[in-house]
């Protein structure tokens, strides 16, 4: 059955909105009529009247995001509550829904799926068609309804409502009077906390087009709320057709009296049309809100905040904070849920005349360690030898526990996990493994300074020699040795490899033999005082059943003395004339310290020394004079402090001046005088 089409481009909002739309499609002996939906449609006796209504939603999202026909925005619906009064005279079939019975929504653009779709909250299988997947239709009011979750702005979703018109014109309600038209008119609410929507007017009829018909209007009276919806639309209705009052208002925060006429008194939601226009009145009655309000019974986390108060109108959906959900664990204890007068909170529930507490409880959570042995090999009475289980809070640390005893024979290789962890939020269990171990041995190592100094400074190179040696009375193989000391370095050698700049691996020492490694320490630039450094045997195997002998030590240490040096940069320039000549420097400072450097002009020079006390002196040559020391030391001969690590700077300026007496200028003949 085909559906009108009704133009939609004019759907913009710059807030967000409800958006309802009704549809007709007529069907008379299986074939389709459609008319605008702005005209009257003549509709046939004993049809098919199929209503369309079409419930969006329209919004600005955070991002800027306009919905509408093009665009979706990142803005959804909460509950909306939809109504559709049946005209009278038409008889409720049955819903349109997918082969599911499910009602979803779809963008306008393409068609595709969008969050939002008809709450399901029917209380059977779907096979009474008056209530059908969230699709309820209530017989004693001719009224339609469901309820909207979730719609994203942008998109819509549609419920089809299949009626069928009177097998007559004239109704057989109302004997004594032959009708000659009879007129249906429809329109449908949407109510979203506050905000309330009307859709559109559709009107259908049957009949003749020359009857004289009277006017049914509706206004309201009294102080009307702002957000309450405009009252329906004025329609016409030929003398004895029995005519449906309007459903009553729902505003959010107000009482609606209901629609209320002196020219007609409405019998079950509807009347007979007088020879009269009729006019219907109501007005609103502002109510009180009450308070729903949350607390914690029992122990409450640290850090948890429970959520804030909030008022409510009677009847309005209350949708219970779901920011922790019963299971959930929170700062190591489990939220058990909340209730409301001791039973279960739903998700939601309609705001009563009173004020609701909801009430919430915790349990601290604990979550055990237990140990297993992976059953390849065991001890005979291994389960006396597990460590007892134990229980943690999540996020508190864990250290393993030792096995109680190692039995003669046997080698624990450990648990196969780290030594401490955090706990998580489950229980955690640890496995170990043990090994037959027919004896051990012990393996010696010595580590030695080839390059010996009193005191090394930075970029100095330590060279080590290791020897490792095999004490016991067979082979042992795959010997790996590590470097501890991140500074420290394997350098390449005979009988072992490098498995990094850091370990090497020994392939086999036979009985009594041993094998030297070679590593190097360089002096980094922040080193300083005593450096230890440590090399250590990580692993080595033996004969089946022998295993390296876990009570040995395998490490060997030696240290140095690092004196962590400054330096002072000697910078020199020339005021004038430049030339290439060296300039004199003579450095001196503490425990006789001295030294000599020769630098160009525009040239510097840069010296480590030991922290303290120096003088920087230029030899001033004969044809420049010294016009400025600065930096660190002004003056020549002058004082400068040099601290461990830092750089002390001194620029000497000189300017070029005439040559003196022993380089003069210019050239003079030798004149020699004879002997007259």
């Amino acid at each position: 059955m085909a559906k009108l089409k009704i133009n939609l481009k004019s759907r913009k909002f710059k807030f967000i909105g409800l958006v309802l739309v009704l549809i007709i499609a007529i069907s008379i002996l299986g074939l389709t009529l459609t008319a605008p939906l702005e005209d009257d449609v003549e509709v046939m006796p004993d049809s098919d009247l199929t209503y369309y209504l079409q419930v969006s939603y329209d919004g600005v999202d955070k991002y800027g995001v306009e919905a509408g026909d093009d665009y979706t925005a990142e803005v959804r619906s909460g509950y909306i509550y939809v109504n559709d009064r049946i005209p009278d005279g038409l008889t409720f079939k049955n819903f349109i829904t997918a082969e599911d019975g499910s009602v979803g929504a779809v963008s306008f653009k393409d068609g595709t799926a969008c969050t939002g779709k008809v709450v399901d909250d029917s209380d059977n299988d779907g096979a009474d068609p008056t209530n059908y997947h969230g699709l309820h239709y209530d017989s004693t009011t001719k009224t339609v309804s469901f309820k909207v979750t979730n719609l994203q702005a942008g998109c819509y979703l549609t419920v089809g409502i299949v009626t069928r018109t009177p097998a007559s014109v004239d109704d057989p309600l109302t004997p004594g009077i032959t009708e000659k038209r009879r007129d249906f008119y429809n329109f449908a609410t949407a109510r979203e906390d506050s905000l309330t929507v009307d859709s559109n007017v559709v009107h259908v009829w049957m009949g003749s087009e020359s009857v004289e018909k009277y006017k049914v209007k509706y206004q309201y009276t009294g102080v009307v709320p702002p957000n309450a919806p405009a009252a329906p639309k004025e329609s016409e209705y030929a003398e004895g057709t029995s005519v449906g009052v309007a459903n009553p208002v729902e505003v959010e925060g107000y009482r609606f009296s209901g629609w209320t006429s002196v020219e007609v008194i409405p019998v079950g939601g509807s009347f007979t049309m007088p020879s009269k226009d009729v006019l219907f009145t109501g007005q609103f009655e502002k109510i009180d809100s009450y308070r729903v309000t949350y607390e914690i019974e029992g122990t409450k986390p640290d850090g948890y905040i429970a959520p804030s108060e909030k008022t409510y109108y009677p009847q309005s959906t209350v949708t219970v904070d779901q920011s922790l959900k019963p299971g959930d664990v929170f700062n190591g204890y489990r939220f058990l849920g909340w209730k409301i007068e001791g039973s279960p909170a739903e998700e939601s529930f309609s705001m009563p005349t009173h004020d609701v507490k909801i009430v919430g409880q915790f349990e601290e959570v604990k979550y055990t360690v237990t140990y297993e042995f992976y059953d390849t090999v065991r001890p005979p009475n291994w389960e006396e030898l597990l460590p007892d289980p134990q229980e943690y809070r999540p996020g508190e640390t864990v250290t393993l526990s030792d096995v109680k005893s190692i039995p003669a024979g046997y080698k624990f290789l450990g648990w196969l996990k780290d030594k401490t962890f955090t706990m998580p939020n489950n229980d955690v269990v640890v496995y170990g493994e043990w090994q037959i171990q027919s004896g051990v041995f012990r393996p010696t190592i010595t580590k030695t300074i080839q390059n010996k100094k009193d005191v090394y400074v930075a970029d100095d190179i330590v060279d080590f020699e290791i020897v490792v040696k095999n004490t016991a009375s067979y082979a042992i193989t795959e010997v790996v040795v590590r470097e501890n000391n991140e500074n420290a370095y394997f350098v390449a050698g005979s009988g072992y490899t490098l498995s990094s700049n850091r370990i090497v691996t020994i392939p086999s020492i036979g009985v009594g033999q041993s094998v030297t490694l070679k590593a190097q320490y360089k002096v980094g630039a922040t080193d300083s005082g005593t450096i230890v450094n440590e090399v250590e045997i990580i692993g080595a195997l033996g004969p089946t059943n022998y295993t390296l002998d876990p009570d040995g030590d395998y490490k060997a240490r030696v240290s140095f003395d690092v004196n962590l040096q400054g330096s002072i940069n000697i910078c020199k320039t020339i005021d004038g004339v430049a030339n290439d000549k060296v300039f004199q420097f003579k450095i001196t400072g503490p425990n006789n310290f001295e030294t000599w450097l020769g630098i160009s002009g525009g040239k510097c020079q840069k010296i480590f020394v030991d922290a303290g006390t120096y003088s920087v002196t230029e030899i001033l040559p004969q044809e420049y004079t010294l016009k400025s020391v600065t930096g660190d030391q002004t003056s020549n001969g002058g004082s400068l402090t040099v601290q461990s690590g830092k750089t002390s700077n001194v620029t000497f300026t000189n300017q070029f001046v005439k040559k003196g007496f022993y380089h003069s200028y210019g050239s003079k003949d030798n004149i020699i005088k004879a002997n007259k």
